[in-house]
C-alpha cells in the first residue's frame, strides 16, 4: 500500500485550514496511508491554539509550528523533514489551505507514478473557484521572460506552450516543466535529491526552482489532464500584504531564480534590477494617482 504525507501551510487563516483538514479527515476505506502535518508559520493570531486544539487526538493529523516565519519555502519544508522524520512516507503532498480535493483524484495521482520510475511530480488541473481551467503545459521562464515581464501589469507566472508530449503516449498524462505550488504530489526520495524547495527565496517562483530542479535531474514532471482541483487562489497573501510590497516580492524572487538557475552574467542582472526598479516605481506613482483622485470624488 503507498503512503502519503500531506504538509499544510498555515498563517493567520485557521478557519480556511480547517475546511480543508476535516475534508481530508472525513475520507473512509482509503486505498492507501495518510498522514497530515499542518505547520504554522508563526501565525499573528491564535490559528495555532486553534489548529492544535481541534486536532489534538486526532490519530494521523499533527499540527506544528514552524520556528520562524521563512515563507512559503521554509514553512513546507519543515513540515516535509517533519513527516519523513516520523513517519517516511513514500510520497509528500504540498497542499494550499485554500484548495478542494477529492479522495478518487488522489488515489489516480498516486497510481500515475507506476507509469515510470523517473516521475517525480504529478498533478492535476487546476479550476479555479467558477470552474474556469486551462489544460496546457508550462516551461521554464527565461531571462528574457522575466525581462519583458517587467513591462506588464499582470502578475501571472504561468509560461505555457503549444508543443505537447504525453507519457507513454497517454494523452492524460501530460509532460510539463512546471507545476503549480498550490497542489501537487512529489516522490519524497526525489524530493530530498534536489534539496527540497529553495528556503531563500520567501514567496513566489518555487515552482520554477523545484521545476529547474526537477529537470536538471532528469525527474519527470506530469500534468493528469483527467484529473482536477479547486484552488481559491491566494486569499492569505492578498489578506497579508500590500500591493506594493506583493509585487516587490515577486520582483525579488525573480531576479534570485535568474541569477541562481538561469546563472546570469552582471550585465543581464543591472539590466533586469534597473527594468524592475523602474516598474516598482511606476506602479507606486500609479496608485499614488489613483488615490488623489479618488480622493477627490
Amino acid at each position: 500500500m503507498k503512503s502519503i504525507g500531506f504538509v499544510v501551510l498555515n498563517y493567520n487563516d485557521a478557519n480556511t485550514t480547517i475546511f480543508l483538514i476535516d475534508s481530508l479527515i472525513e475520507w473512509h476505506n482509503l486505498e492507501f496511508e495518510m498522514q497530515i502535518v499542518i505547520v504554522d508559520n508563526q501565525s499573528k493570531d491564535n490559528s495555532y491554539d486553534i489548529l492544535k486544539g481541534r486536532y489534538q487526538g486526532i490519530s494521523n493529523v499533527t499540527v506544528i509550528r514552524s520556528e520562524k516565519n521563512g515563507g512559503y519555502s521554509y514553512g513546507n519544508n519543515f513540515g516535509v523533514k517533519y513527516l519523513m522524520d516520523q513517519f517516511q512516507p513514500e510520497f509528500v503532498a504540498i497542499a494550499n489551505p485554500d484548495i478542494q480535493i477529492e479522495k478518487e483524484m488522489l488515489l489516480e495521482l498516486l497510481n500515475t507514478f507506476d507509469e515510470d520510475e523517473k516521475i517525480g511530480m504529478v498533478a492535476p488541473v487546476m479550476k479555479d473557484s467558477k470552474g474556469n481551467y486551462m489544460i496546457k503545459p508550462q516551461r521554464l521562464p527565461s531571462y528574457y521572460d522575466d525581462l519583458f515581464a517587467c513591462f506588464n501589469s499582470s502578475r501571472s507566472k504561468t509560461i505555457v506552450t503549444d508543443e505537447y508530449s504525453c507519457l507513454n503516449g497517454k494523452s492524460c498524462m501530460v509532460m510539463t516543466q512546471m507545476i503549480p505550488g498550490s497542489f501537487f504530489v512529489v516522490r519524497s526520495a526525489f524530493f530530498y535529491d534536489i534539496g527540497m524547495f529553495d528556503e531563500a527565496v520567501f514567496l513566489f517562483c518555487e515552482e520554477r526552482i523545484i521545476g529547474k530542479k526537477m529537470s536538471d535531474k532528469g525527474y519527470k514532471m506530469v500534468i493528469r489532464s483527467d484529473l482536477f482541483f479547486v484552488h481559491a487562489h491566494s486569499t492569505t497573501i492578498k489578506r497579508v500584504y500590500d500591493t506594493i510590497k506583493t509585487w516587490k516580492i515577486l520582483m525579488d524572487s525573480r531576479y534570485y531564480y535568474e541569477k541562481e538557475y538561469n546563472k546570469c552574467g552582471i550585465v543581464k542582472l543591472a539590466i533586469l534590477k534597473l527594468c524592475m526598479k523602474s516598474f516598482l516605481i511606476g506602479l507606486k506613482i500609479k496608485m499614488m494617482t489613483y488615490e488623489l483622485v479618488k480622493g477627490k470624488r
